[in-house]
């Protein structure tokens, strides 16, 4: 395709950002430029009714829900549910809301936001509650869930329901770039002057062999466009063995390419503890690695008091073998 007069290029700059080029050698001279025109959805704080209709119990029935479609990150998402009955109940039931990436199954969700659990009043049919969102939520489409507990005097607490999904929520990013939360690591490692690792937690410190340990990881953009980047966690014992576990990281849905400079990126991660690891204390450790120009995944090194180091220690955690 030809632009002699330039229109095509014209429209890119003003509808779209540039996110990365690639010049190719040779008799033609040939450049490659990539743009992203995709328009982040309008902000719409105005409730819309969902009808369901859907029994989730024995005699509860979920008529339906009202909350906006869109909500900033860090902001609340009002949610009203509406209950019909068919009957009397004996059992009390607690109500929990999240916010999640959808996986293969409901235990393979990635939550990323979810309310405490209300009891349901048996005199109401409608029941109000609230998600914060937390800051640095990727901006992209969301299941709305809810959890149903037994919440009788002396009843099982177990859930009733491993998570229904009931419609989508939006995310968009904020007007302007939060700050980090407060967090129990705050290193601020700089990767490639690329981002910056600004604050994580390790809430486990002992797992089991089959388990996960669950991260949170904050992101600064700085070196925009960003490369595509990818997140490698791996298991060091005291001898150096390396021991490599799946990892499945909220950020993987919202590709680094399109983030923007300053922005605070929230990102979760489930590491797997690989069912034939040895029973004993590891070293968590995670790699970033930027998807390079000739097609092979690259380390991303970070800067430390002993120079640029390709391997961040995260902590120590204890694999007990039951």
């Amino acid at each position: 395709m030809t632009d002699a007069e330039g229109f095509i290029r014209e429209w890119l700059d003003e509808q779209g950002r540039l996110l990365g080029e690639e010049e190719f050698a040779g008799e033609s001279y040939m450049r490659v430029q990539c743009y992203l025109t995709a328009r982040e959805p309008e902000y719409d704080a105005d409730p819309r009714y969902h009808s369901l209709n859907v029994d989730i119990a024995d005699g509860l029935i979920l008529a339906g829900y009202s909350a906006q479609p869109v909500v900033r990150a860090g902001d609340h998402l009002p949610v009203t549910l509406g209950w019909q009955r068919a009957g009397e109940e004996e059992t009390v039931y607690g109500v929990r809301f999240g916010l999640a990436l959808e996986g293969a199954d409901p235990e393979e969700w990635i939550e990323v936001a979810a309310s405490s659990v209300s009891v349901l009043d048996p005199e109401s049919v409608s029941q109000e509650s609230a998600l914060q969102i937390p800051p640095g939520t990727p901006p992209v489409e969301y299941s709305l869930i809810i959890y149903l507990y037994d919440a009788s005097t002396g009843g099982d607490p177990n859930l009733l329901t491993t998570g229904l999904e009931i419609g989508t929520i939006r995310v968009v990013k904020p007007l302007v770039p939060p700050p980090t939360p407060p967090l129990p690591h705050e290193p601020w490692a700089n990767f490639g002057d690329l981002l910056q690792l600004t604050g994580y937690d390790l809430p486990a410190l002992k797992v089991e062999p089959g388990g996960h340990v669950e991260l949170r990881l904050f992101w600064r953009a700085w070196g925009v466009p960003l490369p595509l980047i990818r997140t490698e966690m791996e298991w060091r014992d005291s001898q150096g063995l390396v021991v490599v576990g799946e990892t499945a990281c909220l950020a993987s849905r919202y590709p680094s390419r399109v983030w923007e400079r300053e922005e605070l990126v929230r990102d979760l991660c489930q590491v797997e503890v690989p069912e034939a690891i040895s029973s004993g204390n590891y070293e968590l450790t995670m790699r970033l690695e930027a998807f390079g120009p000739t097609g092979r995944w690259e380390a991303i090194p970070f800067w430390s008091v002993a120079g640029w180091e390709e391997t961040f220690d995260l902590g120590m955690i204890e694999v007990i073998r039951p």
